[in-house]
């Protein structure tokens, strides 16, 4: 490992590992490299104030290499690997550690790094009854970069995005139940599902820079069935009254 550049700790120039010289190619090298993986964390306008990242680059002597980069309030850092799995370890480790630092709602608002603790949001959501009124269905908290639950294998890194991701699975499965709710009707059947025409769900969280809201809106179509469906719904009821009938007369 070699530091670059550091606001905190002596460089390899200042080591005598390298020429001043050397240092300004491997610089320019590494702000012309590729960027591998990435935290990052914005102020209360949105402006991005903290970013740690590795980055692939092709030295001056040709060889390809990494580095850790960090831009923070407090100072920058670039360290530099010739190995990408230690360019890696490293990169974890300081993401874990100002995330267990860092006094702020959260150090990090976007992170690749698993079971980092990003910021905590609580989500709601609602369902309107056709061109009716809403009501409040479901609810619950979360941080961002965890899973959601087991319905929904995904791990938001925003709000946006978690916004989208459970009113896109509510309204899938709404529109499930508005097909079965549907089909069911028609073949003279009741049915304890209720029947929603939109879903709404609003994510609210603090990710650094303030709490924010994000509300987000979907129309869920209602179902017509066909004769075929309510033909096929009721020769499957008619089935399963056939074998529960079965079922009972032969437990006694």
């Amino acid at each position: 490992m070699r530091v670059i550049e550091s606001s905190w700790q002596p460089t390899a120039v200042e080591l005598g590992h390298l020429t001043p010289e050397h240092q300004e190619m491997i610089v320019q090298a590494i702000a012309e490299g590729t960027e591998q993986r990435a935290s990052a964390a914005s102020d209360e306008h949105g402006q991005e104030i903290r970013r740690l990242a590795v980055i692939e680059y092709t030295s001056p002597l040709g060889i390809t290499r990494h580095s850790v980069v960090l831009t923070d309030p407090d100072g920058t850092e670039t360290v530099d690997f010739d190995d990408d799995a230690a360019a890696d370890r490293y990169y974890e480790e300081q993401v874990r550690e100002y995330a267990s630092t860092t006094d702020a709602p959260a150090a990090w608002d976007e992170s690749d790094v698993e079971n980092v603790a990003l910021a905590p949001y609580t989500w709601t959501l609602y369902a309107r009854v056709p061109d009716g009124d809403w009501e409040r269905t479901r609810s619950g908290t979360s941080q961002l970069g965890a899973r959601l639950d087991d319905t929904m294998d995904t791990e938001p890194a925003t709000l946006e995005q978690a916004a989208e991701a459970i009113l896109d699975h509510a309204a899938a499965t709404q529109l499930g139940y508005n097909r079965e709710i549907a089909i069911s009707h028609a073949a003279g059947d009741i049915t304890t599902l209720r029947l929603f025409d939109a879903m709404r769900i609003e994510v609210t969280g603090d990710p650094g820079h303030g709490t924010t809201t994000i509300t987000r809106t979907e129309d869920v179509p209602l179902h017509t069935p066909t004769a075929e469906e309510i033909d096929t719904y009721r020769r499957t009821m008619d089935e399963i009254a056939r074998q529960e009938e079965e079922y009972d007369h032969y437990a006694y």
